[in-house]
């Protein structure tokens, strides 16, 4: 059998029915209506509260969900009826074990017309079994889901932690036939990084999503990550590597020296920033390296210039540029650029003899 029949044979099927079919995990009690009237609205609660002593919470909460989605209730009925419905779904809650949920059952949940609290608590149960699974982009897109429908919930310091642990896992798998994990990896470390700040181990989100837009060469996506680490995590020990990568990155964007001083003298400035903060960390031969780089840079557009102005006969502006040149060129310990400096500052006339 060729591939593409294997393929036929075993996917074929699959993707119909995935698009096809509707599955609900949460199946209706039988025996309890989808909707009711109002004067039966009596009745539901009894039913609701023999089934509560039945051990039977799904049943109560079948008939208090159908009984809270009618309006104009008395407020003494509308008041049992609520406080009903809660117990119902907190035992129900209660009723599944981990073992025996399905995430996507837990999921379901959060579509229930039940108290914002305990829909929250159940989907996210189910996000974390999903991430306990392994099933990181579902977990993500799950937490999605919670915070579009309850944005100001009161599980976001969970919510966040499964994000940084399913974003993390997501960046270091490979991707498959039907998903890319990398841009999955992207979605959940972004939306972590926009939505979850300051989320625990956020430090690690940016400096991840710093290393990722590093690695596909966004050089500029990269430093704002870096720079959003050190400002929202100033305590994490990711700080001196973040503080050290920004301007390398600086440098590894520019093109042009000729068109590019500024950002050539803000990554010196970074780097000499750095040596005096951090001298001894073991990035130091790095910065120093990077910082020998923006030097040699410097002399070369400083040369540049010089060249430029004795083309044109322009001798103040050479001078000063060479001379700026043989600075840098020294303390970037380059003495072939700082001889060809001395040697154009040689040629020109001296100061007091110059128009």
């Amino acid at each position: 059998m060729s591939l593409i029949q294997r393929f036929t044979t075993r996917f074929i099927p699959l993707l119909l029915c995935l698009a096809g079919c509707n599955t609900t995990y949460i199946q209706r009690s039988e025996g309890v209506p989808k909707e009711i009237e109002p004067d039966q609205v009596a009745t539901a609660i009894g039913a609701a509260e023999e089934a509560l002593l039945d051990d039977r919470p799904q049943v109560a909460l079948d008939w208090m969900r159908a009984a809270s989605a009618l309006e104009g209730l008395p407020s003494s009925q509308r008041s049992r009826v609520q406080r009903l419905l809660e117990i119902s779904a907190e035992r129900f809650l209660d009723s599944l074990s981990d073992e025996d949920a399905p995430p996507e059952l837990l999921a379901e949940i959060l579509d229930l017309e039940i108290p914002r609290q305990l829909a929250v608590t159940g989907a996210l149960r189910g996000a974390r079994l999903l991430v306990e699974r392994g099933d990181y982009n579902d977990a993500f897109e799950l937490i999605e889901r919670i915070d579009r429908r309850f944005p100001a919930h009161h599980l976001r310091p969970e919510a966040g932690r499964l994000l940084v642990e399913s974003g993390l896992a997501l960046s270091e798998l490979k991707s498959g036939w039907f998903s890319s994990n990398r841009d999955n990896a992207f979605a959940a470390l972004e939306y972590c990084s926009i939505n979850y700040p300051l989320t625990p181990r956020g430090d690690l989100v940016y400096r991840r999503l710093a290393e990722m837009y590093e690695e596909d060469q966004r050089w500029f996506l990269a430093i704002a990550r870096h720079e959003e680490l050190t400002q929202n995590f100033p305590q994490s020990p990711l700080v001196p590597y973040s503080l050290a990568r920004v301007p390398h990155l600086l440098l590894e964007s520019i093109e042009s020296p000729e068109y590019d001083r500024n950002a050539l003298l803000t990554a010196r400035q970074d780097l000499e920033r750095w040596l005096d903060d951090y001298e001894g960390h073991e990035l130091t031969e790095q910065v120093r390296f990077d910082l020998t780089d923006s030097l040699v840079r410097l002399t070369l557009s400083d040369l540049d210039i010089a060249g430029f102005y004795h083309t044109v006969g322009n001798v103040p502006g050479t001078r000063f540029h060479a001379a700026r040149a043989v600075e840098e060129a020294s303390l970037a310990g380059d003495d072939d650029l700082r001889a060809q400096a001395e040697r154009m500052l040689d040629r020109l006339p001296p100061p007091e003899d110059a128009p």
